[in-house]
Protein backbone atom coordinates (compact mmCIF):
# COMPACT_ATOMS: atom_id res chain seq x y z
CA UNK A 1 0.00 0.00 0.00
CA UNK A 2 1.25 3.47 -0.80
CA UNK A 3 1.97 5.66 2.18
CA UNK A 4 -0.36 8.61 2.74
CA UNK A 5 1.29 11.02 5.20
CA UNK A 6 -1.54 13.48 4.76
CA UNK A 7 -4.17 15.11 6.90
CA UNK A 8 -7.67 14.54 8.07
CA UNK A 9 -10.02 17.41 8.72
CA UNK A 10 -13.24 17.23 10.72
CA UNK A 11 -15.38 19.94 9.18
CA UNK A 12 -18.35 20.03 11.51
CA UNK A 13 -18.25 19.99 15.30
CA UNK A 14 -19.04 16.47 16.39
CA UNK A 15 -20.02 15.16 19.78
CA UNK A 16 -17.16 13.71 21.80
CA UNK A 17 -18.35 10.15 21.23
CA UNK A 18 -18.28 10.67 17.44
CA UNK A 19 -14.76 12.05 17.56
CA UNK A 20 -13.75 9.00 19.59
CA UNK A 21 -15.22 6.61 17.00
CA UNK A 22 -13.37 8.38 14.16
CA UNK A 23 -10.15 8.28 16.18
CA UNK A 24 -10.60 4.55 16.87
CA UNK A 25 -11.08 3.92 13.15
CA UNK A 26 -7.94 5.85 12.24
CA UNK A 27 -5.95 3.99 14.89
CA UNK A 28 -7.24 0.69 13.51
CA UNK A 29 -5.97 1.59 10.02
CA UNK A 30 -2.62 2.80 11.37
CA UNK A 31 -2.06 -0.34 13.46
CA UNK A 32 -2.66 -2.60 10.45
CA UNK A 33 -0.89 -0.67 7.67
CA UNK A 34 1.78 1.92 6.92
CA UNK A 35 -0.83 4.70 6.71
CA UNK A 36 -0.62 7.60 9.18
CA UNK A 37 -3.15 10.36 9.77
CA UNK A 38 -2.30 13.89 10.89
CA UNK A 39 -4.77 16.59 11.94
CA UNK A 40 -4.81 19.92 10.15
CA UNK A 41 -6.75 23.17 9.95
CA UNK A 42 -4.92 24.26 6.79
CA UNK A 43 -7.45 24.01 3.97
CA UNK A 44 -4.88 25.02 1.33
CA UNK A 45 -3.20 21.64 1.53
CA UNK A 46 -4.66 18.32 0.42
CA UNK A 47 -6.76 16.78 3.17
CA UNK A 48 -9.49 14.30 4.05
CA UNK A 49 -12.77 16.09 4.65
CA UNK A 50 -14.74 14.09 7.21
CA UNK A 51 -18.27 15.42 7.22
CA UNK A 52 -20.53 14.45 10.11
CA UNK A 53 -24.05 15.26 8.98
CA UNK A 54 -27.73 14.51 9.53
CA UNK A 55 -28.03 13.64 5.84
CA UNK A 56 -28.33 9.89 5.09
CA UNK A 57 -25.53 7.67 3.86
CA UNK A 58 -22.02 6.42 4.61
CA UNK A 59 -19.78 6.94 1.58
CA UNK A 60 -16.75 8.62 0.00
CA UNK A 61 -17.06 10.84 -3.07
CA UNK A 62 -14.39 8.85 -4.91
CA UNK A 63 -12.58 5.56 -4.35
CA UNK A 64 -8.96 6.58 -3.81
CA UNK A 65 -7.30 9.67 -2.43
CA UNK A 66 -7.54 13.02 -4.25
CA UNK A 67 -4.07 14.49 -4.65
CA UNK A 68 -5.54 17.85 -5.65
CA UNK A 69 -5.19 20.01 -8.75
CA UNK A 70 -3.00 23.12 -8.39
CA UNK A 71 -4.75 26.39 -9.28
CA UNK A 72 -3.02 29.52 -10.60
CA UNK A 73 -4.17 33.05 -11.36
CA UNK A 74 -3.84 34.48 -14.93
CA UNK A 75 -0.63 36.10 -13.70
CA UNK A 76 0.74 32.74 -12.63
CA UNK A 77 0.25 33.21 -8.89
CA UNK A 78 -0.34 29.97 -6.98
CA UNK A 79 -3.83 29.99 -5.48
CA UNK A 80 -3.90 26.60 -3.78
CA UNK A 81 -5.82 23.58 -4.97
CA UNK A 82 -9.02 22.97 -6.86
CA UNK A 83 -10.94 20.17 -5.12
CA UNK A 84 -8.09 19.49 -2.74
CA UNK A 85 -9.94 17.09 -0.49
CA UNK A 86 -11.51 13.66 -0.42
CA UNK A 87 -14.99 13.69 1.12
CA UNK A 88 -15.91 11.06 3.71
CA UNK A 89 -19.64 11.47 4.33
CA UNK A 90 -20.86 10.04 7.65
CA UNK A 91 -24.41 10.26 8.91
CA UNK A 92 -24.53 11.02 12.62
CA UNK A 93 -26.03 8.35 14.85
CA UNK A 94 -29.62 8.82 15.94
CA UNK A 95 -31.05 7.97 19.35
CA UNK A 96 -31.25 4.27 18.50
CA UNK A 97 -27.58 4.15 17.50
CA UNK A 98 -28.37 3.86 13.80
CA UNK A 99 -25.93 5.80 11.64
CA UNK A 100 -22.34 5.82 10.39
CA UNK A 101 -20.51 6.94 13.54
CA UNK A 102 -19.21 3.54 14.52
CA UNK A 103 -15.50 2.73 14.35
CA UNK A 104 -16.08 -0.27 12.05
CA UNK A 105 -18.15 1.79 9.58
CA UNK A 106 -15.66 4.67 9.61
CA UNK A 107 -12.79 2.21 9.05
CA UNK A 108 -14.64 0.79 6.04
CA UNK A 109 -15.08 4.25 4.52
CA UNK A 110 -11.47 5.28 5.24
CA UNK A 111 -10.32 2.20 3.34
CA UNK A 112 -12.48 3.24 0.38
CA UNK A 113 -10.80 6.64 0.61
CA UNK A 114 -7.41 4.91 0.43
CA UNK A 115 -8.44 3.06 -2.74
CA UNK A 116 -9.92 -0.24 -1.58
CA UNK A 117 -13.04 -1.63 -3.22
CA UNK A 118 -15.33 -4.16 -1.57
CA UNK A 119 -13.81 -7.61 -1.13
CA UNK A 120 -16.63 -9.24 -3.08
CA UNK A 121 -15.73 -7.04 -6.08
CA UNK A 122 -12.66 -9.24 -6.65
CA UNK A 123 -12.60 -11.24 -9.88
CA UNK A 124 -12.02 -14.47 -7.92
CA UNK A 125 -15.12 -13.93 -5.76
CA UNK A 126 -17.09 -16.87 -7.17
CA UNK A 127 -14.44 -19.28 -5.88
CA UNK A 128 -15.41 -18.31 -2.33
CA UNK A 129 -19.07 -17.20 -2.35
CA UNK A 130 -22.16 -18.10 -4.31
CA UNK A 131 -23.54 -14.80 -5.63
CA UNK A 132 -27.32 -15.04 -5.83
CA UNK A 133 -28.30 -12.23 -8.16
CA UNK A 134 -31.94 -13.32 -8.15
CA UNK A 135 -32.12 -12.43 -4.45
CA UNK A 136 -30.72 -8.89 -4.86
CA UNK A 137 -32.93 -5.82 -4.89
CA UNK A 138 -33.08 -4.84 -8.60
CA UNK A 139 -31.80 -1.32 -7.96
CA UNK A 140 -28.74 -2.63 -6.08
CA UNK A 141 -27.23 -5.14 -8.53
CA UNK A 142 -24.48 -2.65 -9.44
CA UNK A 143 -23.17 -3.01 -5.87
CA UNK A 144 -22.05 -6.55 -6.74
CA UNK A 145 -20.17 -5.81 -9.98
CA UNK A 146 -16.66 -7.22 -10.27
CA UNK A 147 -13.73 -4.81 -10.64
CA UNK A 148 -11.26 -5.71 -13.37
CA UNK A 149 -7.70 -4.70 -14.21
CA UNK A 150 -5.81 -2.34 -11.93
CA UNK A 151 -8.71 -2.22 -9.48
CA UNK A 152 -8.06 -5.87 -8.65
CA UNK A 153 -4.36 -5.47 -7.80
CA UNK A 154 -5.01 -6.63 -4.23
CA UNK A 155 -5.64 -10.13 -5.53
CA UNK A 156 -2.10 -11.11 -4.63
CA UNK A 157 -3.67 -11.51 -1.18
CA UNK A 158 -5.89 -14.44 -0.23
CA UNK A 159 -9.62 -13.73 -0.57
CA UNK A 160 -10.72 -12.57 2.87
CA UNK A 161 -14.25 -13.57 3.91
CA UNK A 162 -13.49 -11.88 7.21
CA UNK A 163 -12.54 -8.57 5.62
CA UNK A 164 -14.14 -5.41 6.96
CA UNK A 165 -14.64 -4.56 3.26
CA UNK A 166 -16.83 -7.62 2.65
CA UNK A 167 -20.63 -7.33 2.49
CA UNK A 168 -22.83 -9.34 4.82
CA UNK A 169 -24.31 -12.49 3.33
CA UNK A 170 -27.77 -10.88 3.04
CA UNK A 171 -26.61 -7.43 1.88
CA UNK A 172 -29.22 -5.68 -0.29
CA UNK A 173 -31.35 -8.82 -0.29
CA UNK A 174 -35.04 -8.72 -1.18
CA UNK A 175 -36.84 -8.55 2.16
CA UNK A 176 -39.47 -11.25 1.95
CA UNK A 177 -38.18 -14.06 4.16
CA UNK A 178 -40.40 -14.39 7.23
CA UNK A 179 -38.57 -15.05 10.48
CA UNK A 180 -40.93 -17.23 12.56
CA UNK A 181 -39.26 -16.14 15.79
CA UNK A 182 -39.70 -12.40 15.28
CA UNK A 183 -42.58 -12.35 12.81
CA UNK A 184 -40.56 -9.92 10.69
CA UNK A 185 -39.51 -10.16 7.07
CA UNK A 186 -35.76 -10.43 6.56
CA UNK A 187 -33.56 -10.13 3.44
CA UNK A 188 -32.67 -13.12 1.32
CA UNK A 189 -29.08 -14.37 1.17
CA UNK A 190 -27.15 -12.68 -1.65
CA UNK A 191 -23.58 -13.84 -0.90
CA UNK A 192 -23.58 -17.41 0.33
CA UNK A 193 -20.07 -18.41 1.50
CA UNK A 194 -18.83 -21.75 0.16
CA UNK A 195 -16.84 -22.29 3.36
CA UNK A 196 -18.98 -23.65 6.17
CA UNK A 197 -19.18 -21.77 9.46
CA UNK A 198 -18.17 -18.38 8.04
CA UNK A 199 -20.32 -15.28 8.46
CA UNK A 200 -18.90 -12.59 6.13
CA UNK A 201 -19.35 -8.91 6.76
CA UNK A 202 -19.43 -9.10 10.54
CA UNK A 203 -15.79 -8.12 11.20
CA UNK A 204 -15.28 -4.92 13.20
CA UNK A 205 -11.57 -4.30 12.53
CA UNK A 206 -9.27 -4.08 9.52
CA UNK A 207 -7.28 -7.12 8.43
CA UNK A 208 -3.49 -6.78 8.59
CA UNK A 209 -1.95 -5.49 5.31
Amino acid sequence: MARHDDAYFIYKILARKEREEIGRAMLNVEENSCVRFHPTMNQRQTFIYINGTDDPGCFVDKIGYHQGIPAFSPEGKYLGYKKNYTLVHLKKNDGSGSGCMHASVVTHELLHMLGFFHEQARTDRDMYVNYKKQNVQPAKTSQFELRMGSFANYETKQYDLGSIMHYRKNAFGIEDVLNPKTGRKEPRITLDPLQMGVDPGTTKVMSKV
